[in-house]
């Protein structure tokens, strides 16, 4: 985020949630970040990316449980 990189934050957050048959995110939530700002971020991340892929035919559940851990930093790698 641009506000965290003009602060030099650097950091982790992780979010979680769950995806629908049809890949929408439903139950977005922030697990823990180091900062705010990157928290923020984590959850923009998450809703810009969806529609995720559909979920497989075979698989019973009807929803998938989904933690991603996200580092920010200043620094390519």
């Amino acid at each position: 985020p641009m506000l965290a990189r003009r602060s030099k934050l650097e950091g982790r957050a992780a979010v979680a949630f769950e995806l629908d048959r049809s890949g929408a995110p439903q139950h977005v939530e922030l697990r823990y970040a180091d900062h705010p700002l990157l928290g923020e971020a984590a959850l923009l991340a998450v809703r810009s990316a969806s529609p995720f892929e559909r979920l497989p035919d075979d698989l019973d559940d009807e929803t998938l449980r989904v933690e991603v851990p996200l580092r920010f930093s200043l620094r390519d790698q």
